[in-house]
């Protein structure tokens, strides 16, 4: 069975998921522009105009629990090597994301909240090694997480 994906962002889904809706905020003043809001096309226009932060905030929301698991995970082995490279002694994000590799496996409540908070916490150590790294690299980076993001949108549940 395929997963339905939203067929349109709303302001009401994105108020459903934190998004800052001040009309002054400038994700709101891009939003208000787009003649369609489909999710695919918003994330190609994102991308193209280079707000690959709204995007990746935009995918995340998109997907599954289990896929955002999958995506966590993607992002944070993406750039490891940086991390690793600024902290080689800390092996911390790596055995997060060994740890969040674990939950498809096990399957329980306490193992997806987990594997979502290993996986984050993995992404978030690794991201900041990131953005530290050349802003190039960083938003090269980026747009591949974002396109396997893509990728996973719309797959088949299972």
């Amino acid at each position: 069975m395929r997963r339905t994906i939203q067929s349109k962002v709303t302001p009401q889904w994105l108020k459903n998921r934190g998004a800052c809706l001040v009309p002054s905020d400038p994700g709101v003043q891009w939003y208000k522009k787009q003649k369609d809001r489909s999710p695919l096309v918003l994330l190609a226009h994102l991308k193209a105009e280079d707000h690959l932060d709204w995007a990746n905030w935009l995918v995340a929301r998109l997907l599954t629990p289990d896929q955002c698991v999958q995506y966590a995970i993607f992002a944070a082995e993406s750039v490891l090597y940086i991390y690793e490279g600024k902290y080689p002694k800390d092996d911390r994000p790596r055995e997060a994301i060994e740890a969040a590799k674990v939950y498809p496996r096990l399957k329980t409540v306490s193992a997806a909240y987990a594997a979502a908070y290993a996986a984050y916490a993995a992404a978030d150590a690794a991201y900041a090694a990131a953005r530290t790294a050349s802003a190039a690299g960083y938003q090269e980076t980026l747009d591949k997480i974002i396109d396997y993001g893509i990728s996973l949108i719309g797959q088949k549940e299972g």
